[in-house]
Order: structure tokens, then sequence, then C-alpha cells
């Protein structure tokens, strides 16, 4: 019932021409009842009438607004249409009972009357915003037309609820509208199509930092603001198509010539013939995502040039070890020419580093989340390893998923080199140290063979002492042999060698040595846990360690006291609580204490750097210590040291026990009786007369046939007499005249691929890294253990 409902004016006009034709109506009856002289004009206004009052009855029952018939004078309702009971809430009959005042759209009579007077004036009264109760007593916002009908009073009452509601939205809305228009950050506009500025929010003002006021704008062509002609035809032509116009970047003129970056977004609003009737849009002032833009360009050259000027290894790689970035520097350190060839590497199917040492950095990495100072070896294109110190970080997503590996590379080989170098200085020292020692140790192994010698004349008639004789000799030279094996073990230029290690067994070693060399002034304790694990160390390496350390104690005591050496396990936990970076699952623990003069704490905060001494001129390098904390540092252990002046040192150390290592076990020695000969012939190189013949005697006994040499050039001379027949070079590297190295390539030249066994008391990784290139695979260590001699004589020879 509350649709289509026709405007106040229509209603108006329509309730005048109602009552136009009412009067006519009654003139013309009127004209009938005194006249009555034609009947059939009479006829006619009866059926017009009838039609009149018809089409006012069914206007008044259907009519969208709420119509009251009411007395002419006594203001009495007399009759009510359906909407009217609705809005109100009276039956017809209910409505008969009031007046129009009872209702409240007239105050009183008096009020009433008063709208007679001017309804006899112009026909039609209006009232609006009339309060009326309704039955329940509430108030109904109306409007209301009171109608002179002549005979009656039509009142005309139409619900403003809605209309008041829907006034006050809009009210609101403009109001909201009017607040971010004014006071929005972006600029909004209207214009024409050519560009005339209809209306432009106050922010231009902000904008343009009052360079320009929304009033002057007003009318002026908004392409006067574009100093870039290509922008506008680029936005006309796109609002030709109908297509709108998103963040397009453009600069803004400003009055004093500078410009302002803004993107625009616009859009045409064309008429229903679909010609452009205007434009709306909006600028964003872009000015600081340009500087922030223009900051993250300059971050990212900087980056870029750090990345690729660096001389560290910068990498991104996958879990499974695909090579996403390498920056240059390390992919020269790896020895390649391009990205993509370093690329076509596979971490994980490729020989690019120990499977042992990747599957510990992934363990770790994945663990912790992150690796910091990895030491590993890396194989370059080329073949040869580098030493690298790695670190990085696992880049998760929000699930925790692993996505990449971000890290960073150091090639640490030349100083590994360095370090290698201190350490061989430094051995050299402790050899010199222990010199005076060991010449008094040989001196007795000497001296024992001397007498047991001159006694074997004596003893020649009397077997038991004979024996005895010899089996002293025996002894004495077995002990000279093993002090000469320690000291070429610890001399020995070797390359780091990680392995199964038993602790105990080393310091048992190094106590047997301070036991022959040191002065017998002082006393020895020691207390070993024998149930500690073996750990994954370089034997020589910890060897050089402890001893160092001895000798720093004995230097301590000069005038004698207690060396200690103690070994313990110790857990992670209680280790953390000094070393928060302690990973391993245990440690074990190595004490060197002795009861000296101490350090200062001033000295002792010193003592690890590089040729810092107490000792005096000649008496020491300085290095010993530094060599302690490197080769600790390469163990991933750890080194305390307590001191009190005038009380004694206590060095500890820590070294983690790795579950993956595994004690190797030796298997007894073959006799020389139990090893195979042969018949080949054997060309033997030795310039030492009474070692070539002892070389010599065994295998001639074992079968072989040997050609001997006392220096290189005989040996090139025989060699090519009996190439055809000699099947294996055996030669010492320290010959007169020419160099075993030397006689192994003159040979290689002669028959390429002869083989070689190469003897040496000394031999470091360069120099075996020569002999390797040179075709030589085969070594053996001076002095000769002469069952490793045939040993490896019929190794080779079954392999050709």
């Amino acid at each position: 019932m509350k649709n289509d409902r026709k405007t106040k004016n229509e209603l108006i006009e329509e309730l005048k021409s109602v009552r136009r034709k009412v009067k006519k109506m009654e003139t013309l009856r009127e004209k009938y009842k005194h006249t009555q002289q034609d009947i059939t004009e009479g006829k006619h206004l009866q059926e017009e009438s009838s039609t009149s009052e018809e089409y006012y009855r069914s206007a008044f029952e259907t009519s969208h607004d709420g119509l009251l018939l009411v007395h002419r004078s006594q203001g009495d309702i007399l009759h009510s249409n359906a909407y009217a009971q609705e809005l109100l809430g009276y039956s017809n009959e209910e409505f008969s009972k009031n007046k129009l005042w009872g209702i409240g759209v007239v105050k009183d009579d008096k009020d009433f009357q008063e709208a007679l007077s001017r309804l006899e004036k112009d026909g039609v009264v209006y009232y609006n915003n009339i309060s009326v109760k309704n039955k329940a007593g509430l108030i109904v916002d109306t409007e209301v037309i009171l109608v002179d009908k002549v005979k009656f009073i039509q009142c005309n009452i139409r619900d403003n609820t809605e209309r008041k509601r829907a006034e006050e939205a809009l009210k609101k809305s403009e109001e909201k509208y009017r607040s971010i228009f004014e006071n929005v950050q972006d600029v909004y506009y209207e214009t024409l199509f050519d560009g005339t500025i209809l209306e432009v929010s106050p922010s231009i003002e902000i904008m343009s930092e009052g360079q320009y006021k929304r009033a002057d704008l007003i009318g002026r062509s908004i392409y006067e603001l574009y100093p870039d002609v290509k922008d506008r035809d680029t936005i006309l032509e796109a609002m030709k198509n109908k297509d709108d116009v998103s963040d397009f970047e453009i600069l803004l003129k400003n009055r004093d010539g500078s410009f302002i970056p803004c993107s625009i977004s616009s859009k045409m609003i064309f008429n229903a013939e679909g010609q452009p009737k205007k434009i709306i849009g909006s600028l964003h002032n872009i000015s600081e995502r340009k500087r922030v833009e223009e900051a993250l360009r300059e971050s990212e050259l900087r980056f870029r040039s750090l990345y690729e000027n660096t001389t560290i290894g910068l990498y991104r790689t996958t879990p499974d070890g695909n090579i996403l970035l390498a920056n240059p520097a390390l992919i020269t350190m790896l020895g390649y020419t391009s990205f993509q060839k370093l690329a076509e590497r596979n971490l994980e199917k490729e020989d690019f580093e120990l499977s042992s040492q990747r599957k510990e950095f992934l363990e770790k990495i994945e663990r912790e989340g992150e690796v910091r100072g990895y030491d590993s070896k890396w194989i370059r294109q080329d073949g040869k390893v580098i030493f690298v110190l790695e670190s990085a970080r696992a880049i998760r997503d929000f699930q925790g998923k692993t996505l990449y590996y971000d890290g960073t590379v150091e090639d640490m080989t030349e100083r590994r080199k360095m370090e290698e170098g201190l350490r061989q200085v430094q051995k050299l020292e402790g050899l010199g140290t222990l010199a005076g020692g060991i010449a008094h140790d040989f001196n007795n192994i000497l001296g024992i063979i001397l007498a047991f010698v001159i006694s074997i004349k004596r003893f020649k008639d009397d077997t038991k002492k004979l024996d005895l004789a010899v089996d002293t000799i025996v002894k004495a030279v077995e002990r000279g042999k093993t002090l000469v094996q320690q000291i070429l073990t610890f001399a020995r230029k070797t390359e780091t060698s990680f392995g199964a290690v038993n602790v105990n067994d080393v310091v048992i070693e190094i106590m047997t040595m301070i036991l022959e060399t040191f002065p017998k002034t002082l006393t020895y304790s020691q207390n070993f846990d024998k149930a500690i694990p073996f750990i994954n160390a370089d034997r020589s390496q910890l060897y050089q360690v402890l001893l160092n350390l001895c000798v720093n104690a004995r230097d301590a005591m000069p005038i004698g006291g207690v060396l200690t050496i103690n070994t313990r396990m110790v857990s992670v936990a209680r280790l953390r609580t000094q070393h928060p970076d302690a990973t391993a699952s245990s440690y074990v623990c190595i004490e060197v204490i002795d009861t000296g003069e101490g350090m200062t704490e001033e000295i002792r905060k010193r003592i690890f750097e590089p040729f810092f001494t107490t000792k005096g001129i000649g008496k020491g390098t300085g290095l010993g210590l530094s060599v302690v904390f490197g080769v600790v540092q390469t163990h991933k252990g750890f080194i305390d040291v307590t001191s009190k002046l005038g009380k004694g040192t206590t060095f500890r150390l820590y070294l983690p026990v790795s579950q993956v290592v595994e004690p190797i076990i030796e298997k007894e020695e073959e006799t020389l009786e139990e090893i195979p000969g042969g018949t080949e012939t054997l060309l033997v190189i030795e310039d030492e007369e009474m070692l070539l013949m002892s070389l010599q005697m065994v295998l001639i006994e074992k079968g072989y046939n040997v050609l001997s040499a006392g220096d290189g050039l005989t040996a090139l001379k025989i060699y090519q007499e009996k190439k055809n027949d000699i099947a294996l070079v055996l030669t010492d590297l320290g010959l007169p005249n020419m160099t075993g190295l030397e006689v192994c390539q003159r040979i290689k030249a002669i028959k390429p691929n002869e083989h070689f066994i190469l003897a040496t008391g000394y031999l470091d990784p360069e120099m075996k890294s020569e002999f390797l290139k040179a075709g030589i695979e085969h070594f053996l260590y001076k002095p000769y253990n002469l069952t490793k001699v045939l040993k490896e004589i019929r190794e080779v020879l079954d392999k050709k």
C-alpha cells in the first residue's frame, strides 16, 4: 500500500481538479432542479454525476494516503479509507466517534475554524510535520492536506516516518561524505571531459604545501597540472574506451615549478545516451613511497656490491643439496668459471665434501637452526681440497619447514698452512727442549748395547749368558726404536688425520717419555678414568698439546714439584655453565696440574696469544700455548686455565665424545716367516750400506732376485741394462747426487708403467702430493720394519 505514492504537488492538483468537477456537478444539479426543461441534458448530468462519484469513491478507497471525510462545520469524522485505518489503528466506526482535533490534526475547535477560513479562501490547507496520535497513543510523523469538498472536508494523511528516516540517512551520508571529502589526505576531484575542474577536495592544499587553493582550481583545466602531455593522452584514451585508470603514476606540477609524484585513479561517467558526462578521480601523493623505493634501490645496490665484491663466499642452497645462489667469491674459491657450472653440482649427490661432514652439518642446522664456524673440507672443480669455515642458518616457513640455507664460507686453507707452520716450529722447539733428555736416554741405550756386545765374546761358551746378552741387546734396540718412532711421530709434518683415539693411551705415552727425559727432581701423579670412550681426534696433535702443557709445567717447577695428569668424563649440562656453546652429549676432560710458580691474572689472560712468553731470551718462542689453543679449537673443544701465584696452575681440556667414532682395532702383526716371498727381480736403492745388506739378506731369503745400488746414477745404469727383468723398484728418498724422486722420474721416462716403493724417514703432505702426481703411490717409513717391507712388496707385485 506504500508503493507508487504521488508527490505532494500532484496530490494537491488532483484534489483541486476533483473539487472543480464536484462544483460543476452541483451547479448542473441546481440548474436541473430549477428548469427541468431539458430532459436529455438532465440525464446527461445524472450520468456524469454518477461516474464522478464512482471515480471519487474508487480513488478514496484505493489511495496510498490515509483519507478522512470530515463534517464541514462540526469537525466530525464521517468516513475513513482502509489506509487511514491501518495507519492510525482505528476502525471506521471508531473514527466516526471522533473529531478531527481528537486525533491531533488540529489543536481544537478554534484551530479547526481557522482552517475552515483558510479553506474558504484557498480551497486547500497544508500541514507539514504534524504529529498525529494513533489508537495506541503513539506519535506518527505525518504531513496533512485539508481539501474543501463543499459539502465536507477531505483530510489527506501521509506517513512521513520512512521519508524522514531516508532524509536523515541521506543527511548523515552527505555529512560523512563531506567530512571525508574535506579531510581525506588523497585529492578527490570531478571534471568535465575537457578537463574543467568542477570540484576538488581541500586536501589539494596539503598535497601542494599551500601552493594551490581549492577555490583557485575550480573552473581551471586539470590538464594544466600535467607537465607530461603523454600522461594526459594515456588517461583520456583509456577513458574513451570506457576503461578505468587505476594507480597510474604521473608528476603533478606545482606552482613553483617543482613536481609531486602522484598515482592517479579516474573513471568516466557517461549519460543515458552513452556520451561522456564527467570524470571523477583521485590523486595519491607517492613522494614517501618513491623515497622508500629509492632508499631500497640504494640498499640493494650496496648489498649487490657487497655480494659481488666481498672475499667471503656467500650461498643459498636447498636442504636436498641444490645450489640456488653463489657469489663470485665462492665461485672462484671452488674453481668454477660461472655460477651455471657450479649450480650443476649437488651437495648431496656428488663428492663435494665428505658425506660424514655433510650429515653432521645437516643434523646440527636442522636441530639448532644455525651453524657457526663449522670446519670442513671441500673439493674444488680441479680436485684440490680446501679447508673452509662455514656459518649458515635455516630459513623456514610459518609451519617450520626448511625452505633453504643461507650461509657464508671462508677459505681457511692458507691460514691452516700458517697454523701448521707454527705448530711445526713449536714441535721443533719442543724437541730442542727434550734434546738433553733424549740424548741421555740414547746414550744409555747405546751403552747397554756396547756393553753386551763386548760381553758376547766372553759368553760364547755359556749358552744361557749368551742368550741373555742377545735378548738384552734386542730389548735395548726396541727401546731405541720406540724412542725414535715417538720423535718422528711428533716431529713429522703430516696431514691432519682424525680418527678414533683413546686419550688414556696418549697420556701413557707422554708419561713414558717425560719419565725418561724430565728432571728427577719432579714427581708424578696420575688418575685415569678407565671407562672413558674414544674421541675423534688427530693423535699427533693431541700428543703435541699434552707435551706442550707438560713442558710448561716442568719449566714452572725449576726446583721440583708434582706434575699430575688426570682424565675423566664431564656432562654437557655441567660444561655449559662455563661454555654455553657446548653441543656434544658429553666431553672427556684432561687435567694437567703443576705445583709450580703460578701466574698473575694479567698474565693468565694473555697466555694464548702467539709469541707471548714470560721465559727469558732463547728459552721459548711463545708459540706453545697458542698451538694448544688452536688444536683444541680444531677439535671443537674448550680449554680452561686456573692459576694462583706461588700455588701452581691447572689446565683443563674438554674434548667432545663423538658417537660415530669407532675404535681402530689393529691386527696382530705377521711374522717374517708368515709373509710369502717370490721369485721376481727387485731393484733396491739404499745409500746406507748396512741397511742395504740387511734388506738384501731378507729379500734373498724370501726367494727374490735382488739387484742393488748405493746411489741414483748406478741405479739408472742397472735399470737400463735390466729393465725388462725388473718387476719393482724400492728406493730411499735421500740418495747422494740424485734424489729418489728424480730416479723414479727418470725411470718413468724409460718405462711409464714401472712400479715403485719410496722409503723415507719424513714425508710432509705437499711432498706426498708431488709424488702422487709423479705416479708414486706406495711409501715406507724408516727405520725399516722388515715385516712391513716384505708385506708392501708382495701387495704391490700382486696388483700388477
